[in-house]
């Protein structure tokens, strides 16, 4: 028998022992943390993704671009005076921008921001944002 099968026979451990089974569970601890977690089939779409709300309140037509790190994604067209509403498939957190092209040629970019899965973001769009932020392309 081992010194540690021995001590649990006879009803005593010693702090060597107890140190051991301690980092033992310690570190089973971090290896399920770190063990990469996968979506369920039956989640809603909307945990897997966030939602972006267009309120073009400018007067020229903009396609909107979600933009992160190695991806580019169209969105759609949002026509002048009216709200859109789109959905990005998002599994993970992420520093995401917004490229809006105006129908008249110029290009906008947004600062970057946090997006994590559900949630909403609001992009609103105005003639102060237009002047401000686009450049004629």
């Amino acid at each position: 028998m081992t010194d540690a099968t021995d001590a649990l026979t006879r009803g005593r451990l010693t702090r060597a022992d107890l140190t051991r089974g301690l980092l033992c569970v310690v570190l089973a601890g971090f290896s399920l943390g770190c063990a990469q977690t996968r979506r369920t089939p039956f989640a809603a779409r909307e945990d897997v993704a966030i939602q972006v709300q267009v309120e073009n309140r400018a007067f020229e037509d903009a396609t909107i671009h979600a933009v992160w790190p190695g991806q580019r994604l169209r969105l759609g067209t949002t026509i002048g005076h009216t709200n859109a509403q789109y959905l990005v498939r998002l599994e993970t957190s992420v520093l995401l921008s917004f490229q809006i092209g105006l129908l008249g040629g110029r290009d906008c970019v947004t600062g970057q921001i946090w997006a994590d899965p559900g949630d909403i973001i609001v992009l609103e769009i105005t003639d102060q944002f237009l002047a401000s932020f686009c450049r004629r392309g």
